[in-house]
Protein backbone atom coordinates (compact mmCIF):
# COMPACT_ATOMS: atom_id res chain seq x y z
CA UNK A 1 0.00 0.00 0.00
CA UNK A 2 1.23 3.31 -0.52
CA UNK A 3 0.50 6.35 0.72
CA UNK A 4 -0.05 10.01 -1.01
CA UNK A 5 2.64 12.58 -0.30
CA UNK A 6 -0.09 14.06 1.34
CA UNK A 7 -1.53 12.19 3.78
CA UNK A 8 1.83 11.33 4.72
CA UNK A 9 2.93 15.06 5.23
CA UNK A 10 0.18 15.59 7.28
CA UNK A 11 1.42 12.29 9.44
CA UNK A 12 4.51 14.25 9.84
CA UNK A 13 2.61 17.29 11.03
CA UNK A 14 2.01 15.63 14.20
CA UNK A 15 5.78 15.51 14.61
CA UNK A 16 6.78 18.75 15.07
CA UNK A 17 6.96 18.74 18.96
CA UNK A 18 9.02 15.76 18.77
CA UNK A 19 12.75 16.85 16.36
CA UNK A 20 13.84 13.12 17.33
CA UNK A 21 11.45 11.67 14.99
CA UNK A 22 11.28 14.34 12.41
CA UNK A 23 15.16 13.76 12.52
CA UNK A 24 15.14 10.11 11.98
CA UNK A 25 12.54 10.59 9.03
CA UNK A 26 14.88 13.24 7.35
CA UNK A 27 17.74 10.57 7.47
CA UNK A 28 15.62 7.43 6.30
CA UNK A 29 14.74 8.68 2.71
CA UNK A 30 15.23 11.76 0.55
CA UNK A 31 11.27 12.17 -0.18
CA UNK A 32 10.80 11.59 3.75
CA UNK A 33 14.04 14.22 4.13
CA UNK A 34 11.85 17.04 2.01
CA UNK A 35 8.73 16.64 4.14
CA UNK A 36 10.33 16.12 7.49
CA UNK A 37 12.19 19.43 7.08
CA UNK A 38 9.35 21.32 6.29
CA UNK A 39 7.89 20.26 9.91
CA UNK A 40 11.56 20.40 11.63
CA UNK A 41 11.80 24.33 10.83
CA UNK A 42 8.24 25.43 11.77
CA UNK A 43 9.25 26.10 14.95
CA UNK A 44 12.61 27.32 15.93
CA UNK A 45 14.57 27.91 18.75
CA UNK A 46 17.98 29.92 18.71
CA UNK A 47 20.52 30.28 21.91
CA UNK A 48 24.07 31.46 22.04
CA UNK A 49 24.56 29.71 25.10
CA UNK A 50 28.04 28.13 24.36
CA UNK A 51 26.42 24.43 24.33
CA UNK A 52 22.84 24.66 23.85
CA UNK A 53 20.10 22.28 24.55
CA UNK A 54 19.86 19.75 21.53
CA UNK A 55 17.57 20.70 18.46
CA UNK A 56 18.63 24.47 19.34
CA UNK A 57 20.46 26.31 17.27
CA UNK A 58 23.12 28.56 18.04
CA UNK A 59 22.42 31.58 15.99
CA UNK A 60 25.32 31.76 14.08
CA UNK A 61 24.92 27.89 13.12
CA UNK A 62 21.19 28.98 12.13
CA UNK A 63 22.67 31.26 9.76
CA UNK A 64 24.51 29.02 8.47
CA UNK A 65 21.63 26.44 8.05
CA UNK A 66 20.11 29.30 6.18
CA UNK A 67 22.57 30.74 4.12
CA UNK A 68 22.90 26.95 2.43
CA UNK A 69 19.56 26.31 2.29
CA UNK A 70 17.51 29.89 1.87
CA UNK A 71 14.04 27.85 1.06
CA UNK A 72 14.21 26.52 4.98
CA UNK A 73 13.11 30.77 6.21
CA UNK A 74 10.08 29.67 4.43
CA UNK A 75 9.39 26.92 6.67
CA UNK A 76 9.74 29.06 10.02
CA UNK A 77 6.34 30.01 11.40
CA UNK A 78 7.32 30.45 15.23
CA UNK A 79 11.06 31.83 16.40
CA UNK A 80 11.88 31.87 19.94
CA UNK A 81 15.19 34.14 20.55
CA UNK A 82 16.96 33.00 24.05
CA UNK A 83 19.47 35.55 23.89
CA UNK A 84 22.57 37.67 25.65
CA UNK A 85 24.21 39.03 22.80
CA UNK A 86 23.08 39.77 19.19
CA UNK A 87 25.02 38.46 17.08
CA UNK A 88 24.94 40.23 13.20
CA UNK A 89 23.98 36.77 12.30
CA UNK A 90 20.70 37.30 13.66
CA UNK A 91 19.59 40.42 12.36
CA UNK A 92 20.67 39.20 9.05
CA UNK A 93 18.17 36.10 9.08
CA UNK A 94 15.38 37.45 10.58
CA UNK A 95 14.32 39.56 7.42
CA UNK A 96 14.54 36.04 5.29
CA UNK A 97 11.54 34.56 7.71
CA UNK A 98 8.96 36.49 5.65
CA UNK A 99 6.24 34.08 6.90
CA UNK A 100 6.41 34.33 10.99
CA UNK A 101 3.28 34.00 12.89
CA UNK A 102 4.70 34.04 15.92
CA UNK A 103 8.31 35.75 18.27
CA UNK A 104 9.27 35.56 21.54
CA UNK A 105 12.06 37.48 22.31
CA UNK A 106 13.65 36.97 25.80
CA UNK A 107 16.75 38.41 26.74
CA UNK A 108 19.09 36.52 29.61
CA UNK A 109 20.91 39.79 30.65
CA UNK A 110 17.28 41.94 31.24
CA UNK A 111 18.60 44.94 29.12
CA UNK A 112 16.72 48.02 28.10
CA UNK A 113 16.08 47.88 24.99
CA UNK A 114 17.65 50.58 24.18
CA UNK A 115 20.85 48.94 24.71
CA UNK A 116 20.44 45.81 22.15
CA UNK A 117 22.22 46.59 18.62
CA UNK A 118 20.21 48.73 16.51
CA UNK A 119 20.71 46.10 13.95
CA UNK A 120 18.61 43.91 15.63
CA UNK A 121 16.23 46.26 17.17
CA UNK A 122 15.08 47.02 13.55
CA UNK A 123 15.05 43.55 12.44
CA UNK A 124 13.24 42.55 14.93
CA UNK A 125 10.30 45.38 14.70
CA UNK A 126 10.49 44.48 11.13
CA UNK A 127 9.33 40.82 12.41
CA UNK A 128 6.58 42.36 14.30
CA UNK A 129 4.90 44.01 11.41
CA UNK A 130 5.08 41.46 9.42
CA UNK A 131 1.23 40.98 8.16
CA UNK A 132 1.66 37.22 8.97
CA UNK A 133 2.37 37.91 12.42
CA UNK A 134 -0.13 37.01 15.28
CA UNK A 135 1.97 36.85 18.43
CA UNK A 136 4.61 38.91 19.49
CA UNK A 137 6.69 37.70 23.08
CA UNK A 138 8.95 39.91 24.82
CA UNK A 139 10.20 38.51 28.12
CA UNK A 140 13.02 40.86 30.04
CA UNK A 141 13.29 43.29 28.23
CA UNK A 142 12.57 46.80 29.99
CA UNK A 143 11.61 50.09 28.40
CA UNK A 144 10.51 48.50 24.71
CA UNK A 145 8.23 51.10 22.78
CA UNK A 146 4.80 50.18 23.04
CA UNK A 147 4.25 51.99 20.33
CA UNK A 148 6.44 50.00 18.02
CA UNK A 149 3.89 47.49 18.59
CA UNK A 150 0.75 49.47 16.91
CA UNK A 151 -0.80 46.64 14.29
CA UNK A 152 -0.05 43.22 16.66
CA UNK A 153 -2.82 40.74 17.11
CA UNK A 154 -1.36 39.51 20.13
CA UNK A 155 0.79 40.28 22.82
CA UNK A 156 2.36 39.21 25.85
CA UNK A 157 5.32 40.78 28.58
CA UNK A 158 6.79 39.16 30.95
CA UNK A 159 9.27 40.51 33.18
CA UNK A 160 9.44 43.94 31.35
CA UNK A 161 9.81 47.34 33.36
CA UNK A 162 8.12 50.20 31.49
CA UNK A 163 8.57 53.65 32.17
CA UNK A 164 4.81 55.43 31.75
CA UNK A 165 4.92 59.12 31.72
CA UNK A 166 0.77 60.19 32.52
CA UNK A 167 0.73 63.80 31.67
CA UNK A 168 -1.70 65.66 33.81
CA UNK A 169 -4.05 68.04 31.46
Amino acid sequence: MRLSIEVVDHILSFLQSDPVSLKACYESHPLLSQLAQRHRFTHVVLNNDLFPPEFVFRPSDFSKVIHRHPHIATYVRSIELEVAIYPSELSSILPMMTLLKKVKLCDKLDPCWDEIPEHFRQAFLDCVHLPSMEDVYILQVSDFPLSALNNVKRLALDECLLDMYYQAE
